[in-house]
């Protein structure tokens, strides 16, 4: 069986079909791409939804096996497919031209910290890590202990200087 005879044959086996609404897959235009080659034939059912197509497999199934009793194919493959619903988008940031930072409502003072030194530099490759480390070897020399913690581009160091006890380069540091 070959051309236009053999497609028509497929498009009424495939008419037989229900959807569980009672009308078949043909008439509702699900069925697409068939190609027929040498007893091979090929076709996509498209669902309306990705959730109609999840209840679809046993009527996949059930065209093939009728495709396939038609005299003249030796294989058929089917394809259940649906387009999924757009994505939702995330709400945009609001940037307002002229806008400015809201002012801290009440300063943020970790208990038992005095001061604050930030070391920075816009250019990287500043040495920064170098003054961090010599810093903290002056600041645990010079009295109660000192907490330090620094951080660059893919490194990050934390040390507690504790009056001189502990240095870079000496166990425990």
């Amino acid at each position: 069986m070959k051309g236009k005879n053999m497609r028509d044959q497929i498009i009424q086996e495939l008419d037989k079909i229900k959807m569980p609404n009672g009308q078949s897959i043909v008439a509702l235009d699900m069925v697409r791409a068939l190609t027929i080659d040498e007893g091979h034939v090929q076709f996509v059912i498209e669902a309306p939804s990705a959730a109609v197509a999840g209840a679809l497999e046993s009527l996949r199934q059930q065209a093939v096996e009728a495709v396939t009793a038609l005299a003249g194919v030796n294989k058929t493959s089917v394809i259940l497919t649906a387009h999924s619903g757009a994505a939702e988008k995330p709400e945009p940031p609001q940037l307002k031209i002229g806008g400015h930072p809201k002012p801290q409502a009440a300063p943020m003072k970790p208990a038992g910290v005095a001061r604050i030194l930030a070391i920075a530099s816009g250019k990287g490759g500043g040495r920064k890590i170098h003054r961090f480390v010599k810093f903290g070897g002056c600041f645990g020399q010079a009295g109660p202990p000192r907490g330090l913690v620094g951080c660059g581009y893919l490194w990050a160091i934390a040390a507690a200087y504790d009056g001189g006890a502990t240095a870079p380069g000496q166990p425990g540091w």
